[in-house]
């Protein structure tokens, strides 16, 4: 659960004069297609997972991997000492629950949220928010949630993108949860906590 990451704390996402930095299933993919259409993108991706380059076109989801990637259009720039930073946090009972949903999706598992509270997998989704951020919250300007950021991206730059929100899991699972797994769950991300990063 603690292992260090490949993560980049001092790149980010350009979207105008803001840097966003990414956390897996911390809204990576909204910020990717916020960055690819403020920077001249014009491909409305209605649903990235599903569509098909059987036509020859490029698909949303090849347009959304990040960085030297077949027709990759978003890529990591280093951070600049003169933009605004902005990172997206996730309360981590719902960054867990959404990690959970990936992981049985990747790897065509079943595991309940209850075995894997008991056992974590070791999949980058699960890792803290503060190994992709780093341990300095200070740095950032912005501390937001998903659902602001294109009105913070209107606030302060003028442009407004829409309603976008690329990634959500079309099919959400209702999972029980019991005060037990919401106590371990946030004693697992007890340093996201302390650090302001939920």
């Amino acid at each position: 659960m603690l292992t260090e990451t490949n993560a980049n704390k001092n790149k980010a996402i350009p979207v105008g004069n803001l840097d966003f930095y990414l956390c897996p299933k911390n809204a990576t993919n909204t910020i990717r297609y916020c960055s690819y259409l403020f920077n001249g993108g014009k491909k409305e991706i209605s649903d990235y997972r599903n569509e098909s380059i059987s036509t020859g076109a490029m698909s949303g989801y090849k347009i959304l991997q990040l960085g030297n990637k077949a027709n990759s259009k978003i890529e990591y720039n280093n951070e600049r000492t003169d933009s605004i930073k902005i990172a997206v946090i996730r309360d981590p009972l719902d960054r867990f629950i959404s990690a959970l949903q990936w992981v049985n999706y990747k790897y065509k598992l079943n595991l309940t949220l209850e075995e894997a509270v008991n056992k974590v997998p070791n999949d980058i989704h699960f890792y803290p928010q503060f190994h992709y951020y780093g341990e300095q919250a200070s740095k950032y300007d912005h501390l937001i949630y998903a659902n602001n950021i294109t009105s913070l991206i209107f606030q302060l730059t003028g442009k407004d993108m829409g309603n976008i929100h690329k990634g959500k899991n079309p099919k959400p699972v209702a999972y029980e949860i019991t005060k037990d797994i919401e106590f371990k769950i946030n004693s697992l991300y007890k340093k996201d906590f302390d650090l302001g990063y939920c």
